[in-house]
């Protein structure tokens, strides 16, 4: 077995490339720091470990992102801002970590469609309780999306 490229990642484990004979290729194992006395030897052998890199951050799209503007239109447009505001208003006293939560996921610099539609999801419980009138679908929204990225402001 040969190890290759040891590299320490952003949770604290190592990830490691392996060749093992009688398996094609190399074969990426994760480690964890406290299993590194075994490996530290071997890690050794091969040259060191290469210090986390973390890759950048991804640049907004604005053929497929909302700037908080067209995201606040969107909200105005489906009745989703009228329900947020309801949420908001319900867990301000009643639920700090939620209200926390949806105040920072509102404040966000740029939109991404698939994070809006996870939340919207999550929330969607809530949401049926305090304004079941809203339309909080999955195709709703992404019309919107589609319109929010056309409309003029």
């Amino acid at each position: 077995m040969d190890y290759f490229n040891p590299r320490f990642t952003k949770n604290g484990s190592i990830e490691i490339d392996v060749e093992i004979e009688g398996f094609d290729g190399r074969h990426q194992f994760h480690v964890l720091a406290s299993e590194m006395a075994e490996l530290d030897q071997l890690i050794r052998q091969n040259g060191g470990i290469a210090e986390y890199v973390a890759p950048p951050d991804v640049a907004p799209d604005p053929e497929r992102d909302l700037s908080p503007a067209r995201f606040e239109w969107l909200l105005a447009k489906t009745g989703l801002g009228d329900a947020w505001d309801a949420l908001e208003a319900v867990t301000h006293d009643a639920d700090r970590d939620t209200y926390a939560v949806l105040k920072g996921q509102r404040a966000q610099p740029v939109f991404r469609l698939a994070k809006v539609l996870a939340s919207v999801e999550g929330m969607a419980p809530m949401i049926a309780q305090i304004a079941p009138e809203a339309d909080i679908s999955e195709t709703t929204i992404r019309a919107a999306w589609a319109q929010a990225l056309e409309v003029k402001l």
